[in-house]
């Protein structure tokens, strides 16, 4: 039987605001080009488990530059 190995890749952060320092509650995260994504919690943290690696996170909220 062939062994196989999986790895699960977990990105936790907090996206603020870049002048405030504040964070933005409810922001989309997600990795460019693909249907993985999360939203952040109240505070603007949040936790992104990704089944392959990836370069590029994005983040989107109403009002701001992605």
């Amino acid at each position: 039987m062939p062994q196989v190995f999986a790895q699960v890749i977990t990105i936790t952060g907090k996206v603020t605001d870049a002048s405030t320092g504040e964070g933005i509650g409810f922001a989309a995260v997600f990795i460019k080009g693909s249907t993985t994504g999360t939203s952040a919690d109240f505070d603007g943290s949040y936790k992104l488990t990704l089944p392959q690696p990836s370069d590029s996170i994005w983040c989107s909220y109403l009002g701001y530059n992605t």
